[in-house]
């Protein structure tokens, strides 16, 4: 198998289960180190046992799980593997007696009644060894203690047992969810890589080159089981937050005739109480990159009366069309009991603007200056090549304009002395003036706000996780866990102002 390297350019920011550092510093640490995936078996076989363990008749343990412990730290030492033989139950289903025996006891008997020639001839493990041992837990005394040990056996003990033994070459349950979670922020991460990480978490385990890429594969195959239901798995989520809370709002929309889902928007309770209180001033943003799906991560946005910037609405959306953008408005205007906001904030989008057109006809819509910046810039900087900055300072200066005569003329001024620029000038920025143009947006109320770049913060804050690979599941959690802070700042700056 190819080993794929890891490049350290790779932005890693996650922690893992035992320390606290970032996996990024936990990575470059470690990545240092000569450990290779090669069977180097000399530091396992030198090292010290931290003291002789024994098996005595009468020894009482507090539970099952601890007597398999006890013995396979005891099985290692002594160089040999023990299994599970036979269990008893009493009527409350609770174990009454256990019995662990070698794994090379009992003999072998062939099953086959057919012709014994057509058969592979092969040697058998179970060669008879009397060791074992029975392990009772009386109704009358409820103590679980050694009743038998018999301690034979009839081949030689493997001091090397736990290199070569099967039992002790497992991966444990704690290393399995590290695989799964360098895996998850990283999934182009290679094998060496992997082996390092484990090797130095685990410094007493011995790791085998093939249990490590079975491991490997398990983990990526457990995952592919786990994406195939994840638009499931996300609504079954939300669906469960409705439950113990009806307040929430989920909306879906399935297209095709594959009955795909299309697209999903939720609110929470708060949201919806947010969206209430505040809803005179509302901003949205799409972005990308937050999921492996390539599905555009619709944001809602209010500013409270912290003049923070709180979500109230989110929406997964498949296309960025005039349906879409009308159906997610439609699900918030039913939710929040048809409370229009007086002005909303976008990017430009000509399909969302037509679904506010269409959906919000009493609400002023405003385009971030921003974005109307950098398209004035991009449409014609190549055209006016010299007469560009003093085209652009005239126009920042109409835009500017106090009242609509200073506008008006400083705009015909702009045209008469660019006309390279009129075409875009005319027909792409003039029919939308009452949404950039200073003197058609003073008279509204609009919080101090003039460009989206409040939800643009917002999508840089949910895409610093490494999103552009996540799960629908993970997305979900993730901006639930973005609401939740903002939640305790909110009611931090609450509880501040009372005590004020």
């Amino acid at each position: 198998m190819d080993f794929q390297e890891f490049s350290p350019l790779v932005p890693v920011e996650f922690y893992n289960n035992t320390y606290n550092e970032p996996l990024v510093d936990f990575y470059n640490e470690n990545m240092d180190t000569k450990d290779d995936l090669s069977d180097d078996i000399s530091d396992f076989i030198n090292e010290e046992n931290d003291g002789n363990l024994s098996l005595q008749k009468g020894q009482i343990f507090e539970t099952f799980e601890e007597v398999e412990r006890y013995l396979t730290n005891y099985c290692e030492q002594k160089g040999f593997e023990y299994r599970k033989r036979r269990v008893e139950f009493d009527d409350d289903n609770i174990i009454r007696k256990r019995t662990y025996e070698c794994t090379k006891a009992a003999q072998y008997q062939p099953k086959k009644d057919k012709d014994p020639e057509k058969h592979r001839q092969r040697s058998s493990g179970s060669i008879g060894c009397q060791w074992h041992i029975n392990v009772t837990c009386p109704k009358s005394t409820e103590v679980i203690k050694i009743s038998t040990i018999v301690d034979e056996h009839n081949h030689p003990l493997n001091s090397n047992i736990k290199i070569h033994g099967a039992q002790f070459r497992r991966f444990s349950k704690e290393m399995k969810c590290d695989i799964l979670e360098y895996l998850t922020a990283v999934p182009t991460m290679g094998a060496r890589t992997i082996y390092r990480l484990l090797t130095k978490k685990y410094p007493d385990t011995y790791i085998h080159r093939k249990n490590l890429y079975n491991a490997i594969q398990e983990v990526r195959r457990c995952k592919r089981i786990e994406e195939k239901d994840d638009a499931e798995n996300m609504l079954q989520d939300l669906y469960n937050l409705q439950k113990e809370d009806p307040g929430w709002v989920i909306e879906t929309r399935i297209v095709g005739d594959d009955f795909r889902l299309g697209s999903v928007l939720w609110m929470s309770p708060q949201q919806v109480q947010l969206w209430t209180r505040f809803h005179d001033v509302v901003i949205t943003d799409d972005t990308y990159k937050t999921n492996r799906y390539d599905m555009a991560l619709s944001l809602f946005m209010i500013i409270d009366n912290h003049n923070r910037t709180r979500v109230v609405a989110q929406a997964l959306i498949e296309d960025e069309t005039d349906s879409t953008f009308q159906w997610i408005l439609d699900c918030i205007l039913r939710a929040t009991n048809f409370l229009f906001p007086r002005v909303i904030f976008t990017d430009g989008d000509l399909a969302m603007a037509a679904a506010i057109k269409a959906k919000l006809p009493n609400t002023h819509h405003c385009i971030c200056l921003f974005h109307i910046n950098q398209n004035f810039i991009k449409q014609l900087k190549g055209k006016l090549r010299d007469e560009f900055t003093s085209c652009h300072q005239l126009f920042i200066k109409t835009r500017n304009s106090s009242c609509v005569e200073d506008f008006e003329r400083r705009w015909q001024r702009l045209i008469s002395n660019y006309p390279a620029a009129k075409s875009y000038l005319q027909n792409k920025l003039y029919p939308i003036r009452f949404s950039w143009a200073y003197c058609y947006t003073q008279t509204r109320f609009t919080a101090g706000t003039t460009t989206t770049q409040r939800a643009e913060s917002e999508n840089n804050t949910i895409k610093l996780e490494g999103l552009h690979t996540a799960s629908l599941v993970r997305l979900t959690q993730q901006i639930h866990m973005r609401l939740e802070e903002e939640k305790q700042y909110a009611e931090f700056e609450d509880q501040k102002t009372r005590i004020l």
